[in-house]
């Protein structure tokens, strides 16, 4: 098994445009924009019918709409833009929670698998593994920590 530490080289995360949202709004407006999904902090992946390959299954907007999931600009992440091709992507989590009221949304994100078993099975890329971490990561962080945990106060990103 290959070791999966260390980040990808297949996104720019283009730190010093993250805090610009007219250039983020721009690429979300974007029709070639992918988004990973993540289900309850498990990201939606496309395999073969044997279960031995496994790669992120990147949505476009319209796949993500059509499936009855709004996309909420104060709820994507962005993960980066590709060095190939130009094209931005972000994250968005889901909960089960937000999923009830979309009728068959459960069955379109399928096959949605944790990251550690993704890993140890070594189905999936390390570039694949590094940016569904990363992804986990914010999501994880956006979700708690909502507030300070010093004073209590809204953090704001």
């Amino acid at each position: 098994m290959k070791p999966t530490i260390g980040t990808t080289s297949l996104l720019d995360r283009q730190g010093m445009k993250r805090p610009d949202e007219k250039y983020l709004s721009g690429l979300l407006a974007k029709p070639d924009t992918l988004y990973l999904v993540l289900a309850d902090q498990k990201p939606v992946i496309r395999s073969n019918a044997e279960r031995t390959e496994a790669a992120l299954r990147w949505l476009t907007r319209s796949e993500i709409e059509t499936a009855g999931l709004p996309i909420v600009s104060d709820e994507t992440l962005f993960l980066g833009v590709d060095r190939a091709s130009g094209v931005a992507h972000f994250a968005i989590g889901v909960t089960e929670h937000r999923t009830r009221n979309a009728p068959g949304v459960l069955e379109f994100l399928r096959p949605v698998v944790d990251l550690r078993t993704l890993a140890m099975q070594g189905i999936m890329s390390a570039e694949d593994l590094s940016i569904a971490g990363q992804a986990k990561a914010l999501i994880h962080w956006h979700e708690n920590a909502r507030c300070c945990g010093h004073c209590g106060g809204t953090t704001l990103v």
